[in-house]
C-alpha cells in the first residue's frame, strides 16, 4: 500500500496547540468593553465551552455573570466578537515565544509524517481568522496542506469538517480513499465521535485535553496516546510506518 493513501487530520485547540490563556485575556478584554464584567473561560465548566463558537461563550459568559437581558446581548455580540477576534489576534501576534504554545511532540510528528508525504489537514469550530492567525505564528500552517474551519460554507459539524478536509485532500491521493486510512486526532469525546461516525481512526491526545483518559475512552477511540512524544509508536500503529534510526 502507498503511503500516500494514508490521511492525517488534526483538531487544532488542546490537540496541536494550547493558547487557552491568550483566549482569557481577549476574552476579558471583550467582556470589560463591551459589557463592563470581567470573566474567562475558567467561569465555565469544560462542556460548556470545549467546542463551543466564540459567539455562545461570549452570550454564556454575560448571561451568568450580569442582568443584562437576553436581547440586549444578542445585540452587541456581533461588535464583541470583533473585539474578541482583534484582541487575540494581538495578544497572539506579541506573544514573546509562539514555538511554546505548540503542544509536546507535534513538531517532530509533523516533520515525519511530511517525511512520509502522508497528506495532511487541520480543522477547528473556531473562527478561520484566528486559526489562520495561530497557525501562522507557531509556525503550523508550513505543515499543512488544506485548513477547514466552522465558518466555511455547509461546515454544520466536526463530521463535515472531516469530509472538507478529505475532499481538499483526495489531489494527494490515487484512487478511492478507504476511510479507515484516515487518522483523526483529537482531545474532545466529540472529536473522537465525529471520526467514528466518519468510519475514520479517532485518535485521542491526552497531553493538553480537558479531559481524561477514562473520559475519553468512553468515546471508543481506536487509540489514546499521551502525547505526540510518542511519534515513533504512532507512525508504527497508524501508518505502518517504521522509522529508521
Amino acid at each position: 500500500m502507498s503511503k500516500k493513501e494514508y490521511m492525517a487530520l488534526f483538531d487544532t485547540d488542546k490537540t496541536l496547540i494550547e493558547i487557552t490563556p491568550l483566549v482569557n485575556k481577549a476574552l476579558d478584554d471583550t467582556l470589560r468593553e463591551h459589557f463592563d464584567i470581567h470573566g474567562d473561560l475558567n467561569d465555565l465548566k469544560p462542556d460548556e465551552y470545549a467546542g463551543q463558537h466564540m459567539s455562545y461563550i461570549i452570550s454564556r459568559l454575560v448571561s451568568q455573570k450580569s442582568d443584562y437581558e437576553g436581547w440586549y446581548i444578542d445585540g452587541k455580540v456581533e461588535e464583541a466578537m470583533k473585539t474578541y477576534v482583534r484582541s487575540l489576534n494581538n495578544h497572539l501576534s506579541s506573544h514573546g515565544q509562539p514555538r511554546r504554545l505548540i503542544c509536546p511532540g507535534a513538531i517532530d510528528f509533523l516533520e515525519a509524517l511530511r517525511k512520509h508525504e502522508i497528506p495532511r489537514g487541520v480543522f477547528s469550530g473556531g473562527i478561520s481568522e484566528v486559526h489562520k492567525k495561530a497557525l501562522e505564528v507557531t509556525g503550523l500552517n508550513n505543515y499543512f496542506d488544506t485548513a477547514c474551519t466552522s465558518d466555511r460554507k455547509g461546515a454544520a459539524d466536526r463530521v463535515q469538517l472531516i469530509n472538507f478536509c478529505v475532499t481538499d485532500l483526495k489531489r494527494f491521493v490515487g484512487g478511492k480513499v478507504v476511510t479507515s486510512n484516515i487518522a483523526v486526532f483529537g482531545d474532545a469525546p466529540n472529536d473522537i465521535r465525529s471520526a467514528n461516525k466518519y468510519r475514520a481512526k479517532s485518535i485521542a491526545i491526552l497531553a493538553k485535553s480537558l479531559y481524561s483518559r477514562d473520559q475519553l475512552q468512553t468515546e471508543r477511540p481506536f487509540r489514546i496516546y499521551e502525547s505526540f512524544k510518542d511519534y515513533e509508536k504512532i507512525l508504527r500503529e497508524i501508518f505502518e510506518i517504521k522509522v529508521q534510526r
